[in-house]
């Protein structure tokens, strides 16, 4: 009797732990994506402070704040090219990855956005240097021209890191491709975060 009842216990506790466990990530996931939708509904709405708020502060160790915010201001008024987010649909959210008291997950995310050239003259050299940038960008199979409005339309798979630690107490995220790589260390990225997703 005493064996049977030492093994529901058991059974009982590990049951408790994987329910632990699976609402901790649930709630995780809810976080990470609400702080997406936060992210995109600024960018959208061009709110660049709050846009700004939703970024890894880390990021601000590259390109201070207040660079960050003249680029996003230029970005958003440049008169000759309008960008617009149409969306960014969460695909899936890794479970949580701890390291040094520090949370990472990875978002792989779809990204639908539109960019028009607006020039007063239709310049081919400029417009051949827009398409060389997102080409470089998003890559070739992911990028369409339509010429009847100079507009790319954008259309690719991208991944976002979401980092919770004493630098973002909430769920704070930022873009990841290639080129950030030498950059991570001045972020305080560990190398282990890039090796556990799989980002190198």
């Amino acid at each position: 009797m005493i064996v049977l009842f030492r093994s529901l216990l058991l059974t009982l506790l590990v049951s408790l732990t994987v329910i632990q466990v699976s609402q901790a990530q649930q709630t995780d996931d809810e976080a990470i994506r609400q702080s997406m939708a936060t992210y995109l509904d600024h960018a959208r709405n061009q709110r660049i402070d709050g846009l700004l708020d939703e970024l890894y502060p880390g990021i601000y160790t590259i390109l201070p704040r207040d660079q960050m915010q003249a680029y996003f201001q230029r970005f958003f008024t440049d008169e000759e090219v309008r960008f617009r987010f149409e969306s960014m649909d969460v695909s899936s959210i890794s479970p949580v990855f701890r390291t040094n008291g520090r949370a990472f997950a990875r978002i792989n995310y779809h990204l639908v956005m539109s960019m028009e050239y607006r020039g007063a003259q239709q310049d081919d050299s400029v417009l051949e240097m827009l398409r060389h940038n997102v080409v470089s960008e998003y890559g070739a199979d992911h990028v369409r021209f339509d010429e009847s409005t100079s507009t790319f339309q954008i259309d690719a798979d991208k991944i976002m890191l979401a980092i919770r630690d004493k630098q973002a107490s909430s769920w704070k995220v930022m873009d990841y491709d290639k080129t950030l790589t030498p950059f991570l260390e001045q972020m305080d990225i560990p190398a282990e975060v890039i090796t556990h997703f799989e980002l190198n």
